[in-house]
């Protein structure tokens, strides 16, 4: 019998199979690691947005208003939120912002957003990052969708990876880690 080089269909076949078993599992677990970066920065960014309403709330000894003790209705990290946390107007470059330094009159800077940031702050899904700020009367209880009466005088979170609010995957502030 004629001894032939090379490996057959079968062989070369079950080899592709193999190589392709082990590269799904890769990509499983790199999607996974993924995600769980995304969560994680999510959870830095709404623990960074409540401290800097906190410092905002330490500074003035109230949340943005209206300036007759009405609160602000600020309930997204939206380009209001975003104007007052970062508190570096520049008038003569963006004459209609002042609104926000009567909102942040020392022009603290709070929270850094880089420059040219508009649209609002968002999470790794894009969406916007939620807030709920205590209301005048002040009385350290926030109101978030699904909760009330939260024992906090800011909370912030994400809608997570299906942009819904009051999911499992949301990523709360007020959450255990």
């Amino acid at each position: 019998m004629k001894r032939r080089d090379g490996f057959t269909l079968i062989e070369i076949m079950v080899v592709i199979g193999i190589m392709a078993l082990l590269a799904s599992m890769l990509l499983g677990g790199l999607k996974a690691a993924r995600n769980k970066a995304k969560k994680t920065d999510a959870r830095r960014a709404v623990d960074q947005i409540v401290t800097a309403w906190n410092s905002y709330y330490a500074d003035y000894k109230h949340f943005p208003d209206e300036g007759n003790g009405t609160s602000y209705d600020i309930t997204s990290m939206n380009d209001d939120a975003i104007h007052i946390l970062h508190g570096n107007y520049d008038l003569g470059r963006y004459p209609g912002h002042s609104v926000y330094k009567e909102k942040n009159p020392r022009g603290t800077q709070y929270l850094d957003f880089y420059e040219g940031y508009t649209g609002g702050y968002k999470d790794p899904w894009g969406n916007i990052y939620q807030v709920a700020l205590d209301q005048s009367p002040y009385d350290s209880k926030v109101d978030v969708p699904g909760i009330s009466g939260l024992q906090f005088s800011a909370a912030a979170w994400s809608m997570g990876p299906d942009g819904i609010n009051g999911t499992p995957d949301d990523v709360r502030s007020w959450d255990k880690r």
